[in-house]
C-alpha cells in the first residue's frame, strides 16, 4: 500500500541568507532574465495534492451492500469493491478463521500496544499480549508501565443508502465521498488512534485505565468516566461515537454479517454476576477470538469484550430532542455543547434493530426497530430524546447484546452494568 507523506512548507527567519567562504551572510534573491514557462511551483499545496492523487490511485477499498429486505442478517450482506470475491473471518466456536483479511489495509495495521502518558512504549506480541513483539516480558497489570491499547490505523469510510440498501465501504485514501471523521480530534486530522485493549478500570488515582486482570468498573455516571479519563493528560477521552463507528466498520467489512454473535462470538452475555468479569481472559487468543458460550469472552481486533461483559459509555452523541441528533469529535460534555447538529427522525422506540440511518454522520444509529435477535441486526438498542448512549450489552443481556448494540439513558444513569473504554485519540509513536 502507497504510504502518504505530508510535506510542509519551511518556515523560519532568514532562510535565504548564505554565507559565501565564512564571509558575512547574503541574502539570494531569485532574479531571472525571463521566464518562458512558470512550471508548478515545489510548494506544500502542491507536493501534498501530489500524495493525494497518488493514493487515490493506489487506493485500497473494500465494501458491503446490505439488502434492507432480507431479513437473513448473513445473506443480506453482499462483498463490494476489492472485497468481492473475498471470504469472511469467523470465529468458528474458538478456532478462528481469518479468511481474507490477515494481510488487508487496515486489518494487517492493528496492533496492540503498551502507552504512557500519551507516547506508545512499544508494540505487544498479538498472541500473547504479556509480551513485547521481541517476546520479552511486558507488564500489562500494574499501571506502571503503562495502558495496553490497540493502534487503529487511519482509514476513510463511505456509509450511504438508498430505498433497498445500505453502502458501507472503505478505503486507504480519501475518495470522494468518504469521510476521516472517526480519526478527528477538536477537528485535527490524526493518523491513528488508540482504543482500550480492555473495558476501563477507575484506579486508586481516578485514572480510567486499559489493564489486565483488573475487574472493569461499573456504576459511574458518563460524566464521572469522563473526568477519570481526562486525568491521564491530553488526547485521552473514553469511547466516543465516530470511534466506534469506525470500530462497527471494521467488524462488518471483516465479517459480513449483521448477526456478531452468530460470526464472532457469544461473548459474556448470560453470566450469573453482579460485577464485570475480570479482564485479560483473551491475552494469548490471537487478535480474533469468540466461541459459543454464553460465559466466554469475544476479542475483535484486538479489542477484549468489543461487546458483552459490560456496557461501555459512548462520548460525542446525543439525541437532544424528537428530530435533532448533535455529534462531536471532541470537547465532550452531557449537554452536547457546541455539538454539529443533524436532523433526524428520534424513533423514541426500544427493540431489535431491523434498519439504521446509514450515511457519514449517524451510521449505524437505530431508525426502525421489528427485527429479532436472529433476523436483520440482530441486536438489541433503543434511541430517545435527551438520553446519551451506551454500546455492546452486559453480562446479563444475552442475545440482544452485540456490535450495533446502542442502548441510550439519562446522563445521570450510573448502573453495575455500564462502565467505559479508555481511548487515546493522539499519540507519539515508538520508533
Amino acid at each position: 500500500m502507497f504510504q502518504t507523506k505530508t510535506w510542509r512548507a519551511r518556515q523560519g527567519i532568514g532562510l535565504n541568507k548564505f554565507s559565501i567562504g565564512g564571509a558575512a551572510p547574503v541574502t539570494l534573491v531569485n532574479m531571472p532574465d525571463q521566464v518562458i514557462i512558470p512550471g508548478d511551483a515545489f510548494s506544500e499545496e502542491n507536493m501534498n495534492d501530489l500524495e493525494r492523487r497518488i493514493a487515490m490511485a493506489c487506493a485500497e477499498t473494500y465494501g458491503v451492500k446490505i439488502d434492507k429486505s432480507n431479513s437473513n442478517p448473513e445473506s443480506a450482506v453482499e462483498y463490494t469493491d476489492g472485497a468481492a470475491g473475498l471470504t469472511p473471518s469467523s470465529g468458528n466456536g474458538g478456532s478462528f478463521i481469518p479468511g481474507s483479511w490477515s494481510d488487508k489495509y487496515p486489518f494487517n495495521k492493528i496492533r496492540p500496544c503498551l502507552v504512557k502518558n500519551g507516547a506508545v512504549v512499544g508494540y505487544l506480541n498479538p498472541d500473547n499480549y504479556a509480551q513485547f513483539e521481541d517476546g520479552t516480558a511486558a507488564d500489562i497489570t500494574s499501571g506502571a508501565a503503562g495502558d495496553v491499547m490497540v493502534e487503529i490505523p487511519i482509514f476513510y469510510y463511505k456509509i450511504s443508502h438508498n430505498d433497498t440498501h445500505t453502502f458501507v465501504q472503505i478505503s486507504s485514501a480519501p475518495l470522494d465521498g468518504f469521510t476521516d471523521k472517526a480519526f478527528r480530534y477538536n477537528g485535527e486530522l490524526t493518523d491513528a488512534f488508540y482504543v482500550g485493549a480492555y473495558s476501563g478500570y477507575v484506579d486508586s488515582n481516578n485514572k480510567l485505565r486499559s489493564l489486565s486482570g483488573k475487574t472493569p468498573t461499573g456504576s459511574k455516571t458518563i460524566g464521572a468516566f469522563r473526568t477519570a479519563a481526562h486525568a491521564n493528560g491530553d488526547g485521552y477521552e473514553q469511547l466516543n461515537f465516530y470511534k466506534l463507528t469506525a470500530l462497527q466498520i471494521l467488524f462488518l467489512i471483516r465479517y459480513k454479517s449483521l448477526n456478531s454473535q452468530a460470526a464472532l462470538g457469544q461473548g459474556y452475555t448470560s453470566g450469573s454476576n453482579t460485577a464485570a468479569a475480570q479482564t485479560g481472559a483473551t491475552n494469548d487468543k490471537g487478535m480474533n477470538y469468540g466461541d459459543t458460550s454464553t460465559t466466554g469472552r469475544v476479542k475483535c481486533n484486538g479489542i477484549e469484550d468489543f461487546f458483552g461483559n459490560i456496557f461501555q459509555w459512548v462520548d460525542g452523541y446525543k439525541a437532544t430532542s424528537a428530530t435533532m441528533i448533535k455529534t462531536a469529535d471532541g470537547n465532550f460534555n452531557d449537554n452536547a455543547t457546541g455539538y454539529e447538529e443533524h436532523p433526524c427522525t428520534v424513533p423514541n422506540k426500544s427493540g431489535y434493530l431491523k434498519d439504521i440511518v446509514g450515511d457519514n454522520e449517524l451510521a449505524f444509529t437505530p431508525k426502525t426497530f421489528g427485527g429479532s435477535s436472529s433476523t436483520y441486526y440482530a441486536d438489541y438498542g433503543s434511541l430517545s430524546s435527551g438520553s446519551l448512549p451506551a454500546f455492546g450489552g452486559s453480562w446479563a443481556w444475552g442475545a440482544g447484546a452485540g456490535a450495533f448494540f446502542l442502548f441510550c439513558a439519562s446522563a445521570s444513569n450510573s448502573a453495575p452494568d455500564v462502565g467505559a473504554r479508555l481511548l487515546l485519540c493522539k499519540a507519539t509513536k515508538a520508533a
